[in-house]
């Protein structure tokens, strides 16, 4: 390999670090549904935006994945960005449901654009530079992006928006696009790597081969839902977390600051745990997350509707959704071990499309209890946690070439 070409590629990882970094700096986030609130919706239209994301994702995820084998990695991240920063530039003016939900479709777009083409460009960039074989290291450090300015920006955020008057909302916008910005620059000198494209193959058969991959390995599909499932139950309530603890007497600054320590620990965890050697096989790690998530969230149920101490419960909260977290990098090494490379990132994105179609109905459901009781989503999420535990865990045996722990 050209020298100045291995030394190009070599800086890949760092730039999807910070490109993830900036565009995950959302500071908007930390107080996002109270945010909804002030631009005139009601907590049920906030779960219908989520539905709204989720067909978005529909429309685009397969299109975008074909940008990705097609057009290239680079490429499409970089609509990605563009994608995301147009959510912000709606954010600063939208007003009521129809409008707020136009900003959603950007972010859907944008979210479609990076699901499969990021880790399939790390990995590829691995791949050719003949270090594969540690990509959960370099994946979870991926994945530690998420978190890494959210430990800060969590708290800041909080600070500036503390009143929940208009202008604190906008200038938390403002910043948003400047993240962003710096995003589009970074992502403009990315390098592509080679992902052994066979046009031919790509043209004719990349989705079928994609589709038949998930629909004949039932593992596979197991693996999936096991992740996506999980995930809901953190997901639903992150929309409207802030709102639920606010009005049990939270104040915003505790909000921000304890959203920030939970995300150093995320980023902590997904940072090392691609250098820890175990013994332990990566379903056993998954299975195990997946129990103590639902040991810990049935104790706050039983706070919740017991003795609904807030502090407690807001701890409780922030256990359940960081253990949940804690999956994600063992999640992407146990699927790109059974993935091909020329077609990654289009399998990838078919796993996240069944992510948008699991995701439409829960939201609406969960959009339909919280107008009788704002604690029901939590047992909702509960319930899907019980799902995940008895009925969905991962057999060992099935992923016996793709179990090992070590890196």
């Amino acid at each position: 390999m050209d020298p100045l070409r291995r030394k190009q590629l070599q800086k890949n990882g760092a730039r999807m670090f910070w490109i993830r970094a900036f565009l995950n700096l959302k500071i908007l986030n930390i107080v996002i549904s109270l945010f909804f609130l002030h631009r005139g919706l009601t907590l049920s239209q906030i779960f219908y935006l989520a539905a709204i994301w989720s067909i978005g994702g529909l429309l685009f995820e397969i299109p975008s994945s074909y940008l990705a084998d097609r057009w290239g990695r680079k490429k499409t991240i970089v609509l990605g960005v563009l994608l995301m920063l147009s959510q912000w530039v709606v954010f600063l003016v939208a007003q009521g449901f129809l409008e707020v939900a136009i900003g959603m479709v950007f972010y859907a777009f944008s979210f479609a654009c990076f699901s499969g083409t990021d880790e399939a460009l790390v990995y590829d960039t691995q791949k050719e530079l003949g270090e594969e074989k540690g990509t959960l290291k370099h994946l979870s450090r991926y994945k530690s992006a998420q978190s890494a300015l959210k430990i800060i920006s969590s708290i800041v955020g909080a600070v500036i928006a503390k009143d929940l008057l208009g202008w604190q909302f906008q200038a938390l916008i403002g910043i948003d696009i400047v993240a962003s910005l710096i995003a589009l620059v970074i992502a403009l000198c990315l390098v592509e790597p080679d992902h052994h494209m066979d046009v031919e193959k790509l043209e004719t058969g990349v989705f079928v081969d994609g589709v038949q991959l998930i629909k004949n390995d039932r593992p596979l599909m197991l693996a999936i839902l096991n992740k996506q499932v999980l995930f809901f139950a953190t997901l639903i309530p992150f929309l409207y977390y802030q709102q639920f603890f606010h009005s049990l007497g939270i104040s915003i600054i505790t909000i921000g600051v304890a959203w920030g320590v939970r995300h150093g620990i995320v980023f902590l965890w997904h940072w090392f745990v691609g250098h820890t050697q175990s013994a332990v096989p990566l379903v056993t790690r998954i299975n195990r997350l997946n129990q103590l998530f639902l040991v810990v969230i049935a104790v706050f149920i039983a706070l919740l509707f017991a003795a609904p101490i807030a502090p407690l419960l807001f701890f409780l909260y922030l256990a359940f959704v960081s253990v949940e977290a804690f999956r994600f990098p063992l999640f992407s090494e146990l699927f790109h071990k059974r993935f091909h490379s020329y077609n990654r990132a289009t399998t990838l994105s078919l796993s996240n499309l069944m992510h948008n179609v699991i995701e439409i109905p829960l939201v609406f459901f969960a959009g339909f209890i919280i107008a009788l009781d704002p604690r029901y989503p939590f047992v909702f999420c509960f319930l899907l946690g019980v799902i995940v535990v008895f009925f969905l865990s991962l057999p060992s045996k099935s992923f016996s070439h793709e179990t090992t722990g070590a890196t």
